[in-house]
């Protein structure tokens, strides 16, 4: 714009110029030769003319190109500037969204620490809880095996001695049992002499209804609920 302002500062000179020497050839006129001043004059003109359209070309074109090239320079420079608006947009978008992410993510690390801090709370509870549990279950097989340390001695002392005593009393009834049956045997032998067969039937009777228990078939150990069997008496006749 400051070279088209400059060539049209320059073509008002000119023309200023060129109507100046017009005004000078038409008051020297009458003091030259009409015809060699026409023609000297016809002459320069001619040339200035020329000179003058020669110029006036050559700065419109310059004009005409600084125009094209100012206009290709607004053009991109108009582009550039799109562009790096929209470049500047995109980056601010994605410094928005890095932005809510960042938010997000610190949001997110205050739920877990919040989350963890439970967590470890719950976590603590725990083992103050395992802990009295376990010393309550310590406690408790303490007591057992006290317990079971005293229901052995109550055994020893109140289970076992009157078992004992009880199976000694069966073992020595039992041999008197026996022996009360075989005095029976004899009796009944010697008295029935005379009648050999009866007294043979009377006998097989009586072993096999009055077989003496042995004292091995007999139990060690009697339980409290132990009954000593009955024993079938011998018959009269067989007496």
């Amino acid at each position: 714009m400051e070279i088209a302002e400059q060539s049209l500062d320059e073509l008002k000179d000119f023309k200023a110029w060129f109507d100046f020497l017009t005004l000078n050839t038409t008051n020297n006129e009458s003091v030259n030769s009409e015809g060699s001043a026409i023609k000297s004059l016809e002459a320069r003109i001619r040339k200035l003319k020329l000179e003058y359209e020669k110029l006036v070309s050559e700065k419109k074109c310059e004009v005409s190109d600084l125009v094209r090239e100012n206009g290709f320079a607004w053009n991109q420079f108009n582009c550039i500037e799109v562009e790096l608006t929209d470049k500047l947009k995109r980056k601010d978008d994605e410094i928005a969204q890095a932005n809510l992410k960042i938010s997000s993510l610190l949001s997110y690390q205050e739920q877990l620490q919040s989350t963890n801090q439970e967590k470890d709370e719950t976590i603590s509870m725990l083992k103050a809880k395992m802990a009295e549990m376990e010393t309550n279950s310590t406690k408790k097989d303490e007591e057992i095996s006290k317990l079971s340390r005293d229901l052995e001695s109550l055994k020893k002392s109140r289970g076992f001695t009157p078992v004992l005593t009880r199976c000694t009393k069966l073992e020595k009834r039992s041999n008197t049992v026996g022996s009360y049956i075989s005095t029976k045997k004899e009796k009944s032998a010697a008295s029935s002499s005379s009648n050999e067969k009866v007294s043979k039937n009377s006998k097989r009777k009586r072993m096999n209804t009055t077989t003496p228990v042995s004292v091995s078939e007999i139990p060690k150990l009697f339980t409290s609920t132990f009954r000593l069997p009955k024993l079938k008496s011998p018959s009269s006749g067989a007496i």
